[in-house]
């Protein structure tokens, strides 16, 4: 096999399911339908596809499972940036308080 051939192959499928993976998602989220909603969910989406690719390549899985892992991962990861975001501005508000819900474990006694 050449090797633009193995790259293509190594890069070229996870990322594009990368890609339709997060542009459905994006485009089906009525919040992030807006053009710069969609382009900002593939910029992440690359990039979060691109890294989990980079660590897969070290494993001996095959290509389809590489391909699915990335998928999902680059999907999801919108949604774990915008938790991530929410999570920052409430310990900024009031780090004691947010402190204090975690010591509480949420709230549970």
């Amino acid at each position: 096999m050449r090797e633009h051939e193995r790259i293509g192959l190594e890069w070229g499928i996870p990322i594009a399911i990368a890609i339709l993976a997060v542009g459905a998602r994006a485009a089906i989220n009525a919040e992030r339908a807006t053009l710069v909603g969609v382009i900002r969910s593939i910029i992440i989406g690359l990039y979060v596809g691109v890294e989990v690719n980079l660590y897969l390549l070290t494993t001996d899985l095959s290509q389809e499972w590489r391909g699915a892992l990335v998928g999902i991962a680059a999907a999801i990861s919108n949604e774990l940036l915008i938790a991530l975001i929410a999570i920052g501005k409430t310990i900024a508000k009031d780090p004691a308080g947010a402190l204090r819900w975690l010591i509480n474990r949420g709230g549970k006694q």
